[in-house]
């Protein structure tokens, strides 16, 4: 499973399927695409990924795959896919 979070944005979107950058909100299933890599670590969930993007420079975005822990930090999130 992967949990994108999107920092700054209100609007959270139930919808399937891709979705735009502007309409993804906070804590929202699925996964960034085409996206522009800012660095990686381990995080044992979503809250512990969050405090790592916060303090990466240029981290806006990120994905938290809780199967491995990884914490992928993103500097953008031009296509979001929340069936992925």
């Amino acid at each position: 499973m992967r949990l994108t979070i999107t920092i700054g944005l209100a609007a959270i979107l139930f919808a399937p399927g891709i979705i735009s950058q502007d309409e993804v909100g906070c804590f929202v299933e699925g996964e960034c695409f085409d996206a522009q890599f800012v660095d990686q670590a381990s995080a044992e969930d979503p809250y512990e990924c969050l405090d790592y993007c916060q303090q990466t420079d240029g981290c806006l975005h990120f994905t938290h795959f809780s199967d491995s822990g990884a914490c992928v930090a993103f500097a953008d999130c031009p296509s979001f896919d929340q069936e992925r």
